[in-house]
């Protein structure tokens, strides 16, 4: 069963800010009176409360604010879908009573978890792709050889792929690494 809450100069129930009035209808009595044809074109809003045995309650929405509602309930609706595809599931914190030596925050917090290392550590990642890409193709390829691959090479393997020494690769491995360090200290190449 649903309640109906609709507009009428003469009901007893007032908005929130008072300007308007409403009937209350319930069940039969209301799906008689939204059949009659001085009713055609009503709009109704599904309001996020229920009464008694968790009846539904949808209250009468002028002309003026239909699409504002309309935009708000698939919004609600969309809200609702990610939290369901999420698989995450919501919890009250006042759902749990906490002991008189432990408050809120430490129910919640995880001591494995340091949130400003976590963001530091996310801010010099980002630094550092930034960095990564001010570099020339062959730079990028002598680090990636070096550090970033799933088998990292050696010196003188990489010195053989590029035809050049291994002191060679080891001079430009330093120059690279210092344009990576100046890059993360200045933001920018010097």
């Amino acid at each position: 069963m649903s309640i109906f809450y609709i507009e009428d100069e003469n009901g007893t129930y007032l908005s929130e800010d008072g300007k308007r009035k409403f009937i209350r209808l319930e069940s039969k009595e209301a799906y008689e009176y939204l059949k009659k044809t001085e009713c055609k074109g009503k709009r109704f809003f599904r309001t996020s409360t229920e009464e008694r045995d968790g009846e539904f309650v949808y209250v009468e929405i002028p002309p003026d604010k239909v699409k504002s509602a309309r935009k708000l309930q698939r919004r609600a609706q969309y809200v609702m879908e990610c939290i369901k595809k999420s698989g995450i599931k919501t919890v009250s914190i006042y759902e749990y009573l906490p002991s008189e030596e432990l408050t809120r925050e430490e129910m919640l917090s995880d001591i494995d978890v340091n949130i400003e290392d976590d963001t530091i550590k996310n801010l010099n990642i980002k630094t550092l792709h930034r960095a990564l890409t001010t570099l020339t193709d062959e730079e990028f390829a002598i680090i990636n050889l070096l550090y970033l691959s799933k088998e990292p090479l050696s010196e003188e393997k990489i010195g053989e792929m590029l035809g050049i020494s291994q002191q060679g690769v080891s001079k430009r491995k330093q120059s690279i690494l210092k344009k990576l360090k100046n890059f993360l200290i200045f933001g920018c190449e010097t």
